[in-house]
């Protein structure tokens, strides 16, 4: 069952659809002006290695804008391109890419732009699983409950009803897609990680690839990239704490703090 689809049919049928109408957002305009990706450095790790540190890292270092899934949130207009995989379009106004659904899509980047750099961030396998499990699966329904909690979030805010369409891509393509519907099985799960790695490095070309973990900080990526160590600090972000924070705000308070 689709439960973001369920809520959206449910909302939208109701007699008081009126007043759930979803609020104008002013999104970027962007044209397909040239067949050039604009990326010149993606990053292929799941959720929950370090993308949000590694996104900021990489603002640092190149100056330009880098994609994180929390930039889907602030401004979804960008969906649109993700969801048609117009990879050209989305790619207007970034220099980098991390995280989902982008980690998901290597292969067809390359295929646009075969010198990209690719960075592979890592982290232990049982590791990475926990932390999904308590973080960013959190909003995906697992009961009449779940779905409930959904409904009522999307009624009283209309905050909520703006990003709703990306958590129901997000239950689409990577709960009941990449995982199959299987997440909570650990093992499955783990199986899952584990083979994106091996496909990664499977599919990207050596010379472009660098495998990472966050930890390591600045070094290895500045010589990767062959950019100068910046004097800041490493960013590190984004703990299992700050970001149930946020998840908790969105659903509870109609709060959106990515």
């Amino acid at each position: 069952m689709d439960y973001w689809e369920d809520v959206t049919l449910c909302l939208w049928k109701q007699p008081f659809s009126i007043l759930l109408r979803p609020v104008n957002n002013i999104t970027k305009l962007k044209f397909k002006m040239s067949q050039k990706l604009d990326l010149k450095i993606v990053g292929s790790g799941l959720g929950r290695t370090g993308t949000l540190s590694l996104k900021h890292a990489l603002e640092t270092i190149t100056g330009e804008p880098c994609f994180h899934m929390t930039e889907l949130l602030k401004d979804t207009g960008d969906l649109k391109f993700i969801k048609k995989k117009d990879w050209i379009a989305f790619s207007k106004g970034y220099g980098s890419a991390v995280d989902y659904p982008i980690c998901l899509f290597i292969e067809d980047l390359l295929q646009l732009n075969p010198e990209l750099k690719v960075i592979h961030t890592k982290r232990d396998p049982l590791a990475w699983y926990e932390s999904v499990e308590e973080t960013i699966y959190r909003p995906s329904p697992k009961s009449s409950k779940d779905v409930l909690k959904i409904i009522w979030s999307a009624i009283r805010f209309p905050e909520f009803r703006r990003v709703a369409p990306v958590f129901r891509y997000n239950e689409q393509q990577i709960w009941k897609g990449q995982f199959e519907g299987r997440f909570q099985d650990k093992a499955f799960a783990i199986d899952v990680f584990q083979r994106h790695e091996a496909y990664i490095q499977k599919v990207v070309p050596k010379r472009n690839l660098l495998m990472y973990e966050v930890r390591q900080g600045w070094k290895p990526l500045c010589d990767f990239l062959q950019r100068p160590i910046p004097h800041a600090e490493f960013p590190r972000t984004n703990a299992k704490q700050e970001i149930n924070q946020k998840i908790d705000r969105l659903f509870e308070k109609g709060e959106l703090v990515f």
